[in-house]
């Protein structure tokens, strides 16, 4: 398996950072269950 390492934009890190708050508005720890699912995914 190769590694490797996801660099964001800083566009792409503001744009991370707002869904995370905007789940976390819908009901708390919804932004944190975002936040895994995207690690998860990316590696």
């Amino acid at each position: 398996m190769i590694d490797y390492t996801v660099i964001l934009h800083e566009e792409a890190k503001a744009e991370y950072r707002d869904a995370y708050l905007w789940y976390e508005e819908k009901q708390e720890g919804l932004g944190f269950k975002f936040l895994t699912a995207v690690r998860k995914k990316n590696g």
